[in-house]
């Protein structure tokens, strides 16, 4: 909490030196008197100025957040909808009921869920259809996260290097944002391990693939994952 309240202050002076910078550059213009001790002190002058720009920049949208903000935001932001959804326990019941209710799987993206059917496409060969479900239909501590997706795939479970286990997840994606122009929003999610080795999946792990994440235990059977 203290750390964060100096961002905040440090925020607060950038936006300060930043106006007072264009001031004094405006002020410069009509004054012989500011231009002599812009000439005379150049090098506290240019400072002066790298700062301001990065005030700028980030008044643009160019965010120079630093991640440890952005997570404490966010963990704060989870511990109310964890309240919400009546604690860690419901949420870890409601993802089993998931894996139970759907066991070929479960996606669901801004509100839009579904689960996989399989079809028999052919002697010897099958395929995955999507059979769109009732978002209200599930249990009613996951409507309360306002995750901004999840997944259940039973047949990509999670690879445990401590234990060398796969283990099936559902991944709840909360926040996560890439942006080429604007604000970044680090990934920030949690996984919940299920089936018979559920209680085997241990933490820190990092998980390798396109990109890697880092798995925390935060409660009985659930994982933070950013």
């Amino acid at each position: 909490m203290i750390t964060v309240i100096v961002y905040e202050i440090a925020w607060i002076c950038l936006t300060i030196i930043t106006i007072a910078f264009f001031v004094w550059i405006w002020s410069s213009l009509g004054s012989r008197q500011i231009s002599d001790q812009i000439s005379k002190y150049p090098k506290f002058h240019f400072l002066w100025g790298c700062i301001a720009l990065v005030g700028i920049l980030t008044l643009f949208g160019i965010d120079f957040t630093p991640v440890w903000v952005d997570r404490w935001k966010q963990r704060q932001q989870l511990h109310e909808r964890i309240t919400a959804a009546g604690g860690w326990q419901a949420v870890r019941l409601g993802c089993e009921s998931i894996a139970t209710n759907y066991p070929n799987g479960f996606h669901s993206f801004h509100n839009s869920s579904y689960t996989l059917v399989r079809a028999i496409s052919g002697p010897g060969s099958s395929q995955f259809e999507k059979a769109p479900i009732d978002s209200d239909a599930l249990p009613s501590a996951i409507p309360m996260l306002k995750a901004q997706q999840i997944d259940y795939d039973p047949f990509k479970p999670v690879l445990n290097e401590s234990t060398g286990l796969r283990i099936p997840v559902v991944r709840i994606k909360l926040f996560g944002m890439y942006s080429t122009g604007g604000q970044f929003t680090p990934y920030f999610g949690l996984a919940v391990p299920l089936g018979s080795n559920a209680s085997r999946f241990t933490a820190p792990l990092t998980e390798k693939g396109v990109r890697s994440f880092t798995y925390r235990q935060v409660a009985d059977g659930i994982f933070e994952v950013y």
